[in-house]
């Protein structure tokens, strides 16, 4: 079937990928890694990078074709970090212009800065746009916001009435790692770890702190997508809520994570881990993601993963395409 659903793709138009340098931080450094891509580094440690790889609309097209992709949902991944109002407003027409140009293949995202100002002006101007939800990574890392803050109230506010899912995706970094903190207090600085457990990690307490505090009791039609299977909650996830069942708080934390979905991006996961996932979160709350262009062949790799003997027919069907069909309230091509 030529229908499948990817709720984790990326896209960023090529006019604003071109020069990093203009966006980098105190502390962060722009270095090329390798010939027509360029990376944005916080000492040894990649944050995001860039090429023609990830903006090429007609390798995005090309891609889905090949894949038996009918409808990516796209976002821009890390880049929204270094967003302010007048970049998000210009990508979001970019998103625009991208859908039209795809049309039937691609469900664009709203894509703000959160608790900044502008943002709920940007947000009922994406409305009329068309958007089929909210882009935001797992904490506000300019604000130091962790998703439970109550500055963010106003926000889900107007989300809340909108209707409008919330799809997210791993910070660059903990929220711990801010501007002064003691080198010998990083303990993720070296080895890469950032990358490679940092955003597992950021994910996991992201979702933590969510579920944990009301907010999902005082806007009920809020509902989130976690990438990456939640990070390490779809593996972890009994022991670490066991200790919050034992204070008699497992009906109130598993009525709220009713409100969480999953993505099974990136295409890195062993059986062992799926079928972890599958059996610990429900194969009704996990819904296909590729993680697709981070890799040259992270879309085939991811949908090879699934619709495979790894997962049961009705598995496969719910992940690929139909969970995304109800959350989206998307129809048959």
């Amino acid at each position: 079937m030529n229908d499948i659903i990817d709720v984790h793709h990326h896209w960023v138009p090529l006019h604003q990928a071109k020069d990093l340098h203009r966006v980098a931080l105190p502390g962060q450094n722009v270095r090329e890694m390798r010939p027509g891509t360029m990376g944005i580094f916080h000492g040894d440690s990649m944050l995001f990078w860039c090429s023609e790889q990830i903006s090429s609309i007609e390798r995005l097209e090309a891609n889905l074709d090949r894949c038996r992709v009918q409808t990516a949902v796209v976002s821009v991944s890390n880049w929204i970090e270094w967003l302010d109002i007048a970049m998000c407003r210009d990508l979001n027409d970019s998103m625009l212009d991208l859908k039209q140009r795809l049309p039937g293949r691609i469900l664009t995202l709203a894509h703000v800065p959160i608790g900044e100002e502008g943002a709920l002006d940007e947000l009922e101007r994406c409305v009329s746009l068309g958007v089929g939800g909210v882009f935001s990574i797992v904490h506000l890392t300019r604000l130091g916001w962790s998703l439970d803050h109550p500055g963010l109230d106003s926000f889900y506010e107007r989300v809340h009435a909108l209707g409008l899912p919330i799809i997210l995706h791993p910070a660059c970094e903990p929220l711990e790692y801010v501007p002064g903190t003691p080198p010998e207090r990083l303990p993720l600085s070296d080895h890469d770890l950032l990358t490679c457990y940092g955003r597992p990690y950021n994910t996991t307490v992201s979702l933590l702190r969510l579920i944990l505090s009301d907010v999902l009791d005082r806007f009920p039609r809020l509902r989130f997508i976690y990438p990456h299977f939640g990070g390490s909650f779809g593996l972890m996830k009994q022991r670490i809520l066991s200790r919050y069942f034992d204070l008699g708080m497992r009906d109130k934390l598993e009525r709220r994570l009713r409100q969480i979905h999953f993505d099974t991006a990136p295409p890195r996961w062993s059986r062992p881990e799926c079928r972890c996932a599958v059996e610990t979160l429900g194969a009704e709350r996990i819904m296909f993601g590729s993680d697709h262009p981070v890799s040259e062949h992270y879309l085939d790799q991811a949908v090879e993963m699934v619709d495979s003997d790894w997962f049961s027919a009705e598995e496969r069907e719910q992940i690929l395409r139909a969970n995304a069909k109800k959350f989206f309230g998307l129809s048959a091509p």
